[in-house]
């Protein structure tokens, strides 16, 4: 039995020959699920030439894949009542959905195609950077987020958590 981080909570673990690890915390009475994918992949694992990739691939992934092109894989998910949402970490991406018990099967097979069937248009490319770089303003100008990128950058020079998490612009 393995124990949520958080919240100490029993989870059931499943894990395939692939690596890939499945915990669960059943709830029969609850009728929302949250499904998290964690990839391993973060701003720790970039060098100073890649600051923000895998931020801007987190943004990337939700533009189009091959069984959901043209942006249709937001307008999809909340067609059916899922919130579909990510953030990139130092040390991981997540991307997760919210969605009624009944959508279960839907929304594995949004994340499936997300992790596993990406696709990347230059068209997509280039107006993410825009976006990105909006977004990394909001984070300058906004107190918390600011304060927080600065104490990693000033006082952890020499750790991987030093280079902000969704890069320069």
């Amino acid at each position: 039995m393995k124990y949520s981080d958080i919240t100490n909570i029993p989870l059931d673990q499943f894990c395939l020959g692939n690596s890939l690890c499945l915990y669960a915390n059943p709830d029969p009475a609850n009728p929302i699920i949250c499904l998290q994918l964690y990839i391993k992949t973060g701003s720790v694992r970039e060098s100073t030439r890649q600051f923000g990739y895998a931020h801007f691939l987190e943004h990337l992934v939700f533009k189009s894949t091959s069984k959901y092109p043209n942006n249709s894989i937001s307008t999809l998910a909340s067609s059916m009542g899922m919130v579909l949402n990510a953030y990139t970490d130092f040390d991981a991406t997540c991307y997760y959905v919210m969605l009624p018990r009944e959508r279960l099967d839907e929304g594995m097979d949004i994340l499936a195609q997300m992790a596993l069937h990406a696709d990347f248009s230059e068209a997509d490319v280039n107006s993410e950077k825009d976006i990105i770089i909006e977004e990394i303003y909001q984070y300058e100008s906004d107190p918390e987020m600011s304060f927080i990128e600065n104490i990693q950058a000033k006082y952890f020079k020499k750790k991987p958590t030093q280079p902000p998490r969704i890069g320069y612009d």
